[in-house]
């Protein structure tokens, strides 16, 4: 991947806040709304529905914005998809529908105050066209993060960084 975006931790969100104000956030990066979705036009030029459904777990529809700590790196999220070091395609079997599934994955890197960081948000291909199913950062160890990021680094690269 390129090298990391150095960037101040003060870009983080603050703790404390409503699920609606860390998805407002998020959102109003791409002029979205909880109430209206937005068709995005990503890196390549290729349409992304940016909205709701990023937030939802997917077979309950539960809000998932505070897991994982997620809703503090709102902003930094939503640049893995503004600007992402790498976009992939890669398909995935998901055994709950016994279905397959198209995704589309942007990475974005940060060297936050020396400590790195990697984001990811994922989008799935169906009848409305690319819909969002999660963003979120990888907060694993070091040692793990890298095998995470690698393996969900698969199939067919479309776009990388230039430095």
């Amino acid at each position: 991947m390129p090298a990391p975006t150095k960037i101040s931790s003060s870009i983080i969100l603050p703790d404390g806040k409503s699920n609606e104000f860390y998805m407002d956030a998020f959102l109003g990066n791409f002029g979205a709304t909880r109430t209206r979705d937005v068709i995005y036009k990503d890196i390549m030029g290729e349409p992304l529905i940016i909205g709701m459904d990023l937030f939802k777990e997917r077979f309950t529809g539960n809000i998932k914005v505070k897991k994982l700590d997620r809703h503090l790196y709102m902003n930094l999220l939503a640049q893995a998809i503004i600007n992402p070091d790498e976009v992939w395609w890669m398909w995935n079997y998901l055994v709950k529908t016994k279905t397959w599934s198209l995704r589309r994955k942007y990475f974005k890197r940060w060297d936050m105050d020396g400590v790195p960081e990697v984001g990811m948000s994922s989008f799935e291909f169906g009848r409305s066209g690319w819909i969002g199913n999660t963003v979120f950062r990888n907060d694993t160890k070091p040692h793990k993060r890298s095998n995470y990021i690698k393996n969900q680094r698969e199939q067919l690269l479309l776009y990388r960084r230039k430095d």
